[in-house]
């Protein structure tokens, strides 16, 4: 998350009042919900801009040089199990604008007003909402429009606690939007969207603590974290991919959505309460068909290729590499569209970034997930590998072959053996996707599978095999 975080040093100091006694009583609660009966959205309140008290009609009215509009929150803000009421309001004229807010509570059955929330104009910190998470009061302005306030792309938040009679700063920071766990998004977001980042939280939560240590304390901790896991985590896979389809038209909480890792279910953290926690095993990434992705890996030289066919419109097949340098997921990569690769073999026009994770499914069937960072401009067809589309893979045929390559020459024959003098009549033409077995300094064993499965296999010459990527650091596959 590029959020900016600004600790607040200094506190915020209730100052009680009695409240405007214009707010008018609806049906009487009781209870923790009491304050509920105040209905503050048709009060009155004092215009700053007009200087005279306004009757709000359902959280607006007009003063003939403004319009006063108010919101109203509730919540538990001093753990007292009882709620506070958080009002906020903002007036508007053409030339100029103010907001600001309270905070009321019930004493001895009295509504009365334990802070006034500072005022701010357009230009300083426009008090836009507040909202109550976890216990915290949470300010969301606007940012400010001075050479010395801090950049911020979003909105600026002010989480607030309280203790001892006053309201203290527990941080304020910017919220750019990329944190799906931003109480601004949380609230916005449909009940299905909020419900799952809030199973998330809990579960990565759990999944990000390290139990250090030894003994049987030690031990006992760490089952306890791994039956949380478990138990927070289990189905979120599966709800995460059915809300990244059902909101992949809303662009905001698609986004958020795309922001958890996935998937977790299959990386051998869900292991459950009563499996032997020393015996789990992280998956492996193993040479095979996966639906329209064909992946070779090479062990041995710690390596994998892989071809992804874009039936529908061939120029946007896919090629990727990377290096199983990495000991953690996802595995990184470098991707390349046929049409770029036909284009310059050597030059790497077009690369774009990915990432792949290896995985098992319910039925202990190896998966392969893959999803791209960008899209390569003008192959929607590869919009199932972006971040709010992309799913693991089952395997559909297991393979023995360690690389993946395309054919570069209009011709390339088949050879009985890795020399020049046996040559066949056999051959494939550019861009077929091929499966390497062997290797040597000239040549390469491959197999060819027709679209009917029909399978052709020895020894091409690397010269008729397109050059493979370049991914850094002197690494070329």
């Amino acid at each position: 998350m590029s959020c900016r975080y600004l600790l607040a040093l200094f506190a915020m100091v209730a100052t009680p009042a009695t409240a405007n006694e214009t707010v008018r009583a609806r049906q009487a609660l009781s209870g923790p919900q009491a304050i509920r009966s105040y209905d503050f959205l048709n009060g009155t309140y004092d215009s700053p801009l007009a200087d005279k008290p306004v009757k709000l009609n359902a959280g607006t009215a007009a003063t003939g040089v403004s319009t006063v509009s108010a919101q109203v929150v509730f919540g538990d803000l001093d753990g007292d199990d009882n709620e506070e009421a958080v009002v906020v309001w903002q007036d508007e004229g053409a030339v100029g604008g103010s907001s600001g807010g309270t905070v009321y509570r019930l004493l001895e059955g009295e509504l009365t007003s334990v802070w006034t929330i500072p005022q701010a104009s357009r230009i300083d910190g426009w008090l836009q909402k507040a909202l109550i998470d976890e216990g915290d009061l949470v300010l969301a302005r606007d940012p400010e429009q001075s050479p010395n306030a801090p950049y911020c792309d979003g909105v600026m938040l002010s989480r607030l606690y309280y203790a001892e009679s006053e309201f203290r700063v527990r941080q304020t920071y910017c919220d750019d939007g990329s944190d799906p766990t931003s109480p601004v998004l949380k609230a916005a977001m449909p009940e299905d969207v909020r419900a799952f980042v809030e199973q998330r939280e809990a579960c990565d939560h759990f999944r990000g603590e390290p139990v250090e240590g030894e003994g049987e304390e030690a031990l006992a901790r760490l089952e306890f974290v791994q039956r949380q896991i478990f138990e927070s985590c289990s189905g979120t896979d599966a709800e995460l991919q059915r809300l990244r389809h059902a909101y992949a038209d809303h662009p905001t909480v698609a986004k958020a959505l795309a922001a958890f890792e996935y998937p977790i279910e299959t990386t051998g953290e869900m292991d459950g309460a009563d499996r032997d926690i020393d015996l789990a095993a992280e998956p492996t990434l193993q040479s095979g068909v996966y639906g329209a992705l064909v992946l070779g890996v090479d062990s041995a030289n710690g390596r994998f290729s892989g071809v992804y066919q874009a039936s529908a419109k061939p120029e946007c097949s896919l090629r990727l590499h990377g290096l199983m340098d990495r000991l953690d997921e996802p595995l990184r990569l470098a991707a390349q569209v046929l049409r770029d690769a036909r284009k310059g073999p050597e030059e790497n026009i077009g690369v774009v970034s990915g990432r792949l994770v290896a995985g098992v499914d319910v039925k202990g069937k190896p998966t392969a997930w893959l999803r791209l960072d960008q899209i390569p401009p003008g192959c929607a067809e590869l919009n199932a590998l972006s971040d709010a589309q992309a799913a693991p893979q089952p395997q559909t045929v297991p393979g023995a072959w360690i690389s993946v390559h395309w054919t570069v020459t209009e011709r390339a024959y088949f050879h009985t053996e890795p020399h020049a003098s046996t040559v066949r009549k056999a051959y494939v033409v550019t861009g077929d996707t091929l499966r390497g077995y062997a290797e040597t300094a000239e040549f390469i064993e491959l197999e060819y599978v027709a679209p009917k499965g029909r399978a052709t296999r020895g020894w091409i010459n690397w010269m008729d095999v397109m050059p493979s990527l370049w991914l850094g650091d002197g690494a070329e596959m």
